[in-house]
């Protein structure tokens, strides 16, 4: 098995999954490939595990914790291996970010390749009794440790996204800080007296937030468990199969403010799959109930503050004798700038060319072509780019494969909803 892995560190990608004879279609291949997020946290763990028992018998080679770092390092190496394999198996599912992917992939064998390694340095100082190679060992133990490290890194990258550790880290470019309560409830603490509009579509948002971010899964425009749905006042107020679950003035008799306070392991207690509410968001909603439950008309606003869209003309470059087309100027600054020369205008025939693979992805026929060639209209160029823009049909088959790329509209896995994105077709 090392052998074949070995081997498989010198060839390319496709020829690695070919290697190992997956068929697309088989269901085994596919049902073995999902088991890779489960095994490979077996090497992470037991070669980081042998790593640092290793840094224990620095003074003593052969201390009592020799025969656990060996155990250690063996059950690494084997699961080190089926994990390699599973992972291959599951990234021809595709849906993976390309680079993240190579990086975790490369890595991940490469730590299998040394973990090998290491345990053949093993071998022939405890059986040949070559203690010189003490130091080599310890050194490719160490590195292998590092590498496991480093390639999980890149699979939770794979899964959650490349900021999901960054992101906790203040100085970090990727730093998203916590949510913040965005109304202070604290000041009405002995207050009873009314919201203004402002107050009560402020928390209004905040608590349709807290809904979006914890109950909408179960409760929304997809799913609607119990004949309940929080994401439309009507609905929330109608409540569900068994009534009411807001009672406007009166959280005591509220079921929503019942169901989020009751202990996690409770049969009753919401949400029933994920985290409990926290008591932050669980106050929150408590005091929109004792305020009325307040929910403005015409406040189906975002749920989530988004910054103005407001309107802004560029400044345009001073037009010239040549040149008044405002793209013609922005291309124009950008040349000046960058000491770059106009290219020189290209004949009649190759711009029809270029304008029709363009536009429709189509040669025009012989006889187009001489007839462009023969008007003799100043304008000609821009009245035949508007004329294949008006061929509706053609640019839309043309662009549709265009934009299915760019939409990646038929990817599976993560961070994809399958075919979620294919109804541009039929549109």
């Amino acid at each position: 098995m090392l052998i074949i892995l070995l081997q498989n560190t010198t060839i390319s990608y496709a020829e690695s999954t070919a290697a190992i004879a997956v068929q697309d279609d088989f269901w085994l291949w596919r049902f073995l490939g999902r088991l890779h997020p489960l095994i490979v946290h077996f090497p992470v763990g037991l070669l980081v595990f042998a790593a640092i028992f290793e840094l224990l018998t620095l003074k003593n080679f052969f201390s009592t914790l020799r025969s656990a770092i060996n155990m250690l390092l063996g059950a690494g190496i084997i699961s080190a291996l089926f994990s390699v394999i599973a992972g291959l198996l599951l990234a021809k599912e595709g849906g993976y970010e390309k680079q993240l992917l190579t990086l975790h992939q490369w890595i991940g064998i490469a730590t299998a390749c040394l973990g090998g390694i290491a345990w053949i340095i093993l071998y022939s100082i405890l059986k040949k009794q070559q203690h010189y190679l003490i130091k080599y060992y310890r050194g490719v133990l160490w590195v292998s440790a590092l590498g496991v490290t480093i390639a999980g890194h890149f699979g939770a990258s794979l899964t959650h996204g490349k900021d999901y550790l960054t992101a906790t880290l203040p100085w970090s470019k990727d730093y998203v800080a916590p949510n913040q309560v965005n109304f202070d409830i604290s000041a009405f603490k002995n207050d009873t007296s009314k919201l203004t509009k402002q107050q009560a579509a402020e928390l209004n948002i905040q608590v349709r937030a807290i809904l979006a971010h914890n109950c909408y899964k179960c409760h929304g425009a997809e799913k609607i468990k119990g004949d309940l749905r929080l994401d439309r006042k009507d609905m929330l107020f109608k409540g569900g199969e068994n009534g009411a679950v807001i009672v406007p003035f009166k959280p005591n008799e509220s079921e929503l403010l019942r169901r989020i306070t009751l202990p996690s392991n409770h049969k009753d207690a919401m949400p029933s799959k994920g985290k409990k509410l926290s008591d932050g968001d669980i106050a929150i909603i408590k005091f929109w109930i004792e305020k009325g439950a307040p929910w403005p008309d015409g406040a189906e606003t975002p749920i989530f503050r988004v910054a103005e869209l407001a309107p802004r003309n560029p400044t345009l470059p001073k037009a010239t004798a040549e040149l008044t087309n405002p793209i013609d100027l922005f291309t124009n600054q950008y040349f000046n700038n960058n000491r770059i020369s106009w290219p020189t205008v290209v004949d009649d025939k190759t711009y029809l060319k270029r304008i029709y693979l363009d536009i429709i992805g189509l040669l025009p026929t012989p006889k187009e072509l001489e007839k462009f060639i023969a008007d003799k209209r100043k304008d000609k160029r821009g009245l035949w780019v508007r004329k294949l823009l008006n061929r509706k049909d053609d640019y839309a088959i043309h662009w549709l494969s265009f934009w299915n790329d760019a939409l990646r509209n038929d990817y599976t896995g993560t961070g994809y909803i399958t075919r979620g994105r294919f109804n541009i077709s039929d549109w």
